[in-house]
């Protein structure tokens, strides 16, 4: 039985799923490009984080966010509701 071991390459963390790993890269390029010329040509460097490190650098949200309480849904029609009732307690002569 194989078994697969991904790791970052900033950090050195093993990883258990190669999906929480980021492909990152690092590319130049001369502006205008000949037409058809490969961006793929002018890679410099290539490496693939874990999400600690790609929250560090800030290139994805942080985890925390998750723990914070989802916001209620609010649909159009609460919104139109609550313009109505406005408008009512305004011609009622209310505040």
């Amino acid at each position: 039985m194989k078994t697969v071991t991904y790791r970052c390459d900033k950090c050195g963390k093993v990883i258990g799923e190669k999906d929480q790993l980021w492909n990152i890269a690092v590319v130049t390029a001369c502006e205008p490009r000949k037409p058809g010329e490969a961006v793929g040509s002018w890679v410099k460097l290539k490496a693939q984080w874990c999400r600690a490190c790609m929250e560090r650098t800030g290139m994805v949200p942080l985890s925390d966010l998750k723990n914070t309480p989802p916001t209620p849904n609010v649909t159009l029609e609460d919104i139109l509701r609550e313009m109505i009732a406005d408008v009512v307690a305004e011609a009622e002569g209310g505040p």
